[in-house]
């Protein structure tokens, strides 16, 4: 069948156009020389009953297997998403073969989606200089920004800034691009004294902030604490320890980077009344087995169940894990920090209890 004929069976209503070369098959040409689109070529659908999630139109890629098989290897589908008359709104699928079967790569409708049908397949945005400027890692559930593989926190190796599904935010910068360059820079262009730039919150609720007063920049509900190690898992919140001189070692993955400064010590529950070696107050342990040791800023000490105590009293060691009043109000090695509140926020099975306090200690 010649091409001529094929063509008019094509306009008749079916029948294919069957080629043996590479050449140009079909050329839609117009010679109108006026600014207007053209050519054209339109898929209609003229329905007598348009409506909604109705097909409109196809444009395939198909092609034969190794095995001799026909596939659909791509197409191009669109359909109506609101079929109303003044409302009307459309929609165009691209699809891909990925794995054999035919998947969405990008859907533009009411909203524009990548990977709808959820398979391992990545989106990737390059710069000129740069092949990931942008990566979703669609198998991971990473976004990475200048990097082809997430970030880890436990690695000194790749940079960029990656976004994990759990809401972490990972960044790691190579000074030896640019020693200049500051790793994270936070701002704004416009504020009043006082203004908030950062706030740290817990359960929605806030925690903690900091804040920018001229060129003074406050951490406010400040509380400095250092990592510890060897204090009983079941320590309560308050406790006053004492250092053991020994220097933290803990082989686990978190405590690494501290191991390695070679200055943070152990700890134990304070067993000598008036100890001058007062490292600070337990705060807490982690889930991942971080100890915290309180010893600066404002925190809560746990007092003995015996000790009276005055707003402004400074406070210095029991010998049992709790604190009492100090015998001076002079600030001394042994001093652990000032009551800045009378009222309690726990009283523990033992009479012991917390009070809020400003602590020197560190």
């Amino acid at each position: 069948m010649t091409r001529a004929a094929d063509l008019a069976k094509l306009i008749a209503g079916g029948g294919s156009i069957t080629v043996d070369d590479n050449s140009t098959n079909i050329t839609l040409k117009s010679t109108d020389a006026d600014a207007n689109v053209g050519p054209l070529l339109d898929l209609n659908r003229d329905s007598g009953s348009p409506a909604d999630s109705d097909f409109l139109g196809k444009i395939q890629f198909s092609g034969d297997d190794d095995g001799g098989n026909k596939l659909n290897y791509a197409f191009i589908d669109s359909q109506i998403l609101d079929a109303s008359n003044g409302s009307e709104d459309g929609q165009l699928d691209f699809y891909t073969a990925v794995g054999g079967s035919s998947v969405s790569r990008m859907q533009l409708g009411s909203e524009t989606v990548f990977n709808q049908d959820s398979v391992d397949v990545d989106f990737r945005v390059e710069t000129n200089a740069e092949s990931n400027a942008f990566l979703v890692d669609a198998g991971n559930e990473n976004i990475n920004f200048f990097t082809s593989s997430a970030i880890s926190t436990g690695s000194n190796s790749g940079t960029g800034v990656t976004i994990q599904n759990n809401g972490r935010l990972l960044i790691q910068a190579d000074d030896g691009v640019d020693s200049s360059a500051v790793p994270l820079r936070i701002g704004r262009l416009s504020h009043d004294d006082g203004d908030t730039i950062v706030l740290f919150s817990t359960n929605g609720d806030a925690r903690g902030s900091v804040s920018v007063s001229g060129g003074t920049v406050s951490f406010n509900a400040f509380m400095g604490s250092h990592i510890t190690q060897a204090v009983p898992s079941d320590t309560l919140e308050g406790t006053v320890l004492e250092s053991t001189g020994e220097l933290i070692d803990s082989e686990e993955e978190d405590y690494e980077g501290y191991v390695q400064q070679k200055r943070l010590t152990k700890c134990k529950v304070s067993d000598t009344e008036d100890s001058n070696n007062v490292y600070g107050i337990f705060q807490t342990e982690s889930k991942s087995g971080l100890q915290y040791a309180s010893a600066l800023g404002s925190f809560f000490v746990r007092v003995h169940k015996d000790e009276t105590v005055r707003l402004g009293d400074l406070l210095s060691s029991k010998g049992d894990g709790t604190a009492k009043v100090q015998s001076d109000d002079i600030i001394r090695s042994r001093t652990i920090g000032k009551v800045t509140s009378l009222i309690k926020k726990t009283t523990h099975s033992d009479g012991s209890y917390l009070l809020p306090c400003v602590l020197y200690c560190g």
